[in-house]
């Protein structure tokens, strides 16, 4: 097989290529096959493939005998890449303050463990019970507890569990039992225990905070609030 398209004489006999005029010597073609090649007359089709464009070479160019295109001499194909500027780029949904609702909320503690109480008030007055919630935003609803002198607490915590206190002046500390705290003031109980999980910040210092209502009795004075009573499955006493 003699191309037209090349002055270079040269055949191809079952994938090797041998060039007339030259020393020869061996090569390996893609790791594929040995080719006897002229040193002179490999270099000059490699410098007329580099030089011309246009020229339609013959299939012994571009494959080689196991039919794989041989490096160098096939171009690469181009990838082409979707511009950024019409991608659509995906973004985070913030609430805004017109689309924030606040409900108000009942919840009967009468029975109820204290700390699986405390965990969902303090989802709803984050506000994470809703799709649109947003962590620098408030988005929670607003929770009275009623009956908090009737919660109860597991294991031997209403023994054991103490809460500390600080006078300010060195060795004033200040300890007082469960039972002492649930006796004189219940709300509080209540209170400390939603306050430990709500996050240490501007907003959950001026803001979430103030959405919990605590009472100690049955009776609360938020009726013209219309709120909704809530239970939660979870929180009942095991």
């Amino acid at each position: 097989m003699t191309p037209s398209t090349l002055d270079t004489d040269w055949t191809v006999v079952a994938g090797e290529e041998s060039f007339e005029g030259g020393a020869t010597r061996e090569v390996s073609v893609a790791g594929l096959v040995k080719a006897r090649v002229s040193q002179q007359a490999y270099l000059i089709v490699w410098q007329r493939v580099d030089r011309s464009d246009s020229v339609r070479y013959p299939w012994c160019l571009y494959q080689n005998a196991f039919g794989r295109p041989r490096p160098g001499l096939h171009p690469a194909p181009v990838r082409r890449r979707t511009s950024r500027s019409k991608q659509k780029m995906k973004t985070t949904y913030t609430a805004k303050p017109a689309d924030i609702e606040h409900k108000w909320f009942v919840v009967d503690a009468e029975g109820m463990i204290l700390g699986r109480l405390a965990t969902e008030v303090a989802r709803i007055i984050r506000g994470k019970h809703k799709a649109m919630f947003t962590p620098h935003m408030d988005t929670g609803d607003n929770v009275i507890v009623i009956n908090a002198s009737k919660v109860k607490v597991s294991g031997r915590k209403a023994e054991q569990k103490n809460y500390f206190r600080h006078t300010g002046y060195m060795g004033h500390e200040l300890y007082t039992p469960f039972a002492t705290m649930l006796a004189k003031h219940p709300e509080r109980v209540i209170e400390k225990a939603v306050f430990g999980m709500l996050p240490k910040t501007a907003l959950g210092r001026q803001k979430l905070r103030l959405k919990l209502r605590v009472y100690s009795g049955a009776v609360h004075p938020h009726g013209a609030q219309q709120p909704e009573t809530i239970t939660f499955a979870k929180a009942g006493a095991k």
